[in-house]
This record gives C-alpha cells, structure tokens and sequence, in this order.
C-alpha cells in the first residue's frame, strides 16, 4: 500500500511537469511561426511600397485578402505556405 502511494505520489509531479513542458514547447514554436510569417508579410510590404509600382501593389494587396486568416484558429503554417507560392 505505502510503495502504490509512494509511486503515485513521484508519478504525479512528473506527469505534470512534462505536461508543461509540452504546452511550452508548443507554444514557443508557434511564436516563432508567426514572427517569422509577420516578418515577411513586413518585408514585402516595404519592398512593394518602395517599388511604387501599382500592379505590385495590387499584387500584395490580393496576396493579403488571399491570406487563410481564421482568427485563434489560423495555421500559421497554411500562412507559410501561401507565401511561399507568391
């Protein structure tokens, strides 16, 4: 009986550790997605705003109502992966 509640007892703490540790993990590296998808989204905007051609302007202007925005939900990966088509 005291080994079953001894295990249980040095099971928990760990479970919950590596329980956060994934939740930080996860979230760390969907931080990073969307710097990195902001940063060039940022990065053509100042290129096509340079450039002051019309038909690049519009070109991003499409790019961007194009963009797979679904709030909380967006994948930032879908993000990446159109931009990495245009």
């Amino acid at each position: 009986m005291f080994r079953a509640s001894l295990i249980a007892v040095t099971a928990l703490p760990a479970a919950v550790i590596v329980f956060y540790a994934g939740v930080f993990s996860t979230s760390f590296n969907s931080n990073m997605c969307y710097s990195s998808a902001m940063h060039e989204l940022q990065r053509r905007a100042q290129a096509v705003a340079a450039s002051k051609d019309p038909a690049a302007m519009e070109k991003y202007a499409k790019l961007m109502q194009a963009l797979p925005l679904h709030g909380y939900e967006t994948s930032c990966d879908e993000i990446k992966a159109m931009l990495a088509r245009n």
